[in-house]
Parts: structure tokens; C-alpha cells; sequence
């Protein structure tokens, strides 16, 4: 049983190696051309799942591509205040 976990962790972790830098691209293209979005913004206009727009904004942060806005606003999909990024100029 342990062998089979192990070939699935192996097989998500070179699927997401696989797709992470075209999630990317996608993300800061939506970001681009919205101005700023939050998370759950980017998932409604690119249709990349919640954890990975989640996983891709946070390394695009740390590559320092994307911005937080300074203050939370309104996100026109949940309806809730929540962060928004934006790309850094």
C-alpha cells in the first residue's frame, strides 16, 4: 500500500511541475488585465481549481510578480471582503 502513495505523490508532484508555470502565466494574465483580483476572482476567470490559483498567487508573490492591495475589498464572487492582488509594476 505505501508503494501505490508513494507513485501517486510522485505523479501529482511532476503533474504540477508540468502545469504550474502555464497556471502562472494564466494567473497574472487574468490579473493584468482585471487590474486587481482576489483569489476567488481569478478562479471564476481562469477556471483553475481554489488550491492552485491559491499555490500559484503565493509563489507569484514570492517571485515578487504579484502585489497585495493595500486594503481587503469586496470580491464580486463570494461577496465577501477578502485580499486582491495586483501586478507589480
Amino acid at each position: 500500500m505505501t508503494h501505490d502513495i508513494q507513485q501517486t505523490s510522485l505523479r501529482a508532484y511532476h503533474t504540477k511541475e508540468q502545469f504550474a508555470p502555464t497556471q502562472r502565466r494564466r494567473i497574472l494574465n487574468a490579473v493584468e488585465k482585471h487590474g486587481n483580483m482576489t483569489n476567488r476572482e481569478i478562479q471564476h476567470e481562469t477556471g483553475i481549481i481554489i488550491s492552485s490559483v491559491s499555490a500559484r498567487v503565493y509563489e507569484l508573490r514570492c517571485e515578487f510578480h504579484l502585489l497585495e492591495l493595500a486594503e481587503l475589498r469586496k470580491c464580486i464572487v463570494s461577496g465577501r471582503q477578502a485580499m486582491a492582488w495586483k501586478v507589480r509594476a
